[in-house]
């Protein structure tokens, strides 16, 4: 019973991931990987804005979401 009341779920909304902030995240990561490992500037440069644009609706979903940073960063040190 305790599991079906409303208090409980909004409880339990303070440490579940939201399906979308999941998606962008994961949507990010994917292009930036995709913009670092493409052969053709112009596929890259579409990535990387496909990449920027998941990252502006991630970072404006949660302000949290900059964490993806310095992730971000690495990625493209150990890529160079």
């Amino acid at each position: 019973v305790i599991a079906f009341s409303p208090v409980s779920i909004v409880y339990g909304q303070c440490f579940m991931l939201e399906a979308p902030l999941m998606m962008l995240m994961l949507l990010v990561l994917y292009s930036f990987e995709r913009g670092l490992t493409a052969q053709n500037s112009f596929r890259a440069t579409a990535w990387f804005l496909v990449s920027g644009l998941a990252f502006s609706a991630a970072v404006a979903t949660k302000v949290y979401m900059l964490m993806l940073v310095p992730v971000l960063v690495v990625c493209h040190w150990e890529q160079a």
